[in-house]
């Protein structure tokens, strides 16, 4: 409410208004990562510390991975646009189709475990919940990253389009 009162009392210079109005849209964005945040440990909380996990071994070090990379790609975007700098949120937007990735490759991998093994199909969808979190995460990050890019070019950064290569088994 704050941004936009600033906004009304006086005329300013496009670049101004491009940064307050991307600012508001980060920090939406920065609620919602919260929101996933705090869903995760929810669903760690009251579900899966009350399952045997000891089927998922097999995909904690890719999940652990994704968590990272995710992380990382959230520092960076913080960083940028504590910066203002596009070039760090250019590096951060190119991470996202990794994320997208390894959350492809652990659904296969749950699929797998599910029907190799029925009786684990009840934590699996959970973990899968805390999974998609996580790359949810990841796409509100590229979210911010391209508001960087917004607040200095005045127009949207046209991110890469999914082509058929993350969908492919290479």
């Amino acid at each position: 409410e704050y941004c936009l009162a600033t906004l009304s009392s006086r005329e300013f210079p496009r670049h101004e208004i491009n940064f307050i109005v991307s600012s508001l849209k980060i920090a939406m964005e920065l609620e919602r990562i919260s929101d996933y945040a705090n869903q995760i440990a929810k669903l760690v909380q009251k579900k899966l510390s009350q399952q045997n996990t000891d089927s998922l071994k097999t995909i904690i070090s890719s999940t652990s991975a994704m968590r990272d990379q995710t992380l990382e790609m959230l520092k960076l975007s913080l960083e940028s646009y504590d910066k203002i700098d596009v070039e760090l949120a250019k590096s951060t937007i190119e991470k996202d189709s990794s994320v997208d990735k390894m959350n492809k490759l652990l659904f296969r991998e749950m699929l797998c475990l599910g029907s190799l093994h029925p009786w684990v199909q009840e934590v699996i969808m959970d973990y899968h919940v805390a999974i998609r979190y996580i790359e949810r995460v990841a796409d509100r990050t590229t979210n911010i990253s391209e508001l960087v890019y917004y607040i200095v070019h005045g127009c949207s950064l046209k991110t890469v389009t999914y082509s058929e290569e993350i969908w492919n088994d290479d």
